[in-house]
This record gives structure tokens, sequence and C-alpha cells, in this order.
């Protein structure tokens, strides 16, 4: 009974639950890119672990969408990516980095890291750490809910935190 007693609470592998506190947390891997689009924007990973270097392209056309066409999931989400991107871009500084991206300057703002958190998830971005300044394969989210909130933490193959925000919170 003991036994089972710590193998529930201390379960945290893909989708476990821990029965004392009904916390699920469940992981997936993602694979980067590991090449620096042309152009591109760079912003700063939590902690100074990392660069994240997102398509400057890929930014524009979402930040295009500006009107809802039609009442369905696609266009809502399309519109509101690209409100999000319109805000990334409204804070990039003048001169590139030493990879030639323009930096995104200050704090991102939550609804705006959401975007981010979108692009590292599907894959659009490359993430260079500081300690090797090379890219990364890929990385590992974990989607932590619990009775009162829900969050998302975006880590290295080691670890280190990288990128993360809060998914909903009970009130």
């Amino acid at each position: 009974m003991v036994v089972a007693w710590i193998l529930a609470t201390t379960a945290t592998a893909s989708g476990a639950a821990s029965s004392q506190n009904d916390t699920r947390i469940s992981t997936q891997e993602v694979h980067l890119a590991e090449n620096v689009p042309v152009p591109c924007v760079s912003v700063a990973a939590e902690h100074g672990a990392a660069t994240i270097v997102l398509s400057r392209e890929e930014l524009d056309r979402l930040a295009e969408v500006k009107t809802r066409l039609d009442a369905s999931e696609t266009a809502r989400l399309a519109l509101i990516a690209g409100s999000r991107a319109r805000a990334l871009l409204t804070q990039l500084g003048p001169r590139p980095d030493a990879r030639g991206c323009l930096v995104v300057q200050g704090v991102v703002p939550l609804d705006t890291r959401f975007l981010v958190g979108q692009l590292l998830t599907e894959g659009h971005a490359t993430v260079f750490t500081r300690r090797l300044n090379l890219p990364e394969p890929s990385l590992q989210i974990r989607h932590v809910s619990t009775l009162y909130d829900g969050w998302d933490e975006f880590r290295l193959l080691d670890g280190t935190e990288i990128w993360g925000y809060g998914t909903w919170h009970a009130g």
C-alpha cells in the first residue's frame, strides 16, 4: 500500500497524474530547425540560456491576417496569431545581432509569448544555446496541469528551461 502511494505521488511520466495533488504532466519532444532563416528575428530566452531565432518572413505572413474571413476555428486562430505577430514585430530593435537577425527588445508580453511557444512547438524556430552557440536539434515541452492552473515549459534536452507561460488559471 505504501509503495503504491509513493509511486502515485512521484509519477512524472507522460500523462501521469499524482493522486495527492492532481498534477498531470505530459511531455513531447520537438525537432527544431537547425539553420538560421533569412531574414530573421531573435528573441532572448529566459535566464539568458539561449536565443530563439524565428523567420521574419513567417512572422510577416502571420501578421498580414487582420480580418476574420469566416467563422471557422482556423480563421479565428489565424487572426489571433496575426495580432501576436504584429505585437512582436513592433518590439524589433534597429540593429541586427551577430547572426544578422533583428532583436526583439524588452520583455515579451504574455499574449505574444504564446506565439513564440507555437512556433517552437511547430519546429519553426532555431534555438542557439549560450554555452555552445550551436543550434539545438530538439527540445522538450512539458505541459503541466493542476487543479488550479496549468503552464507549458520549453526545455533544452539537458533540462534548462528557455521559455514558458501559464496556460490557464482557475480564478
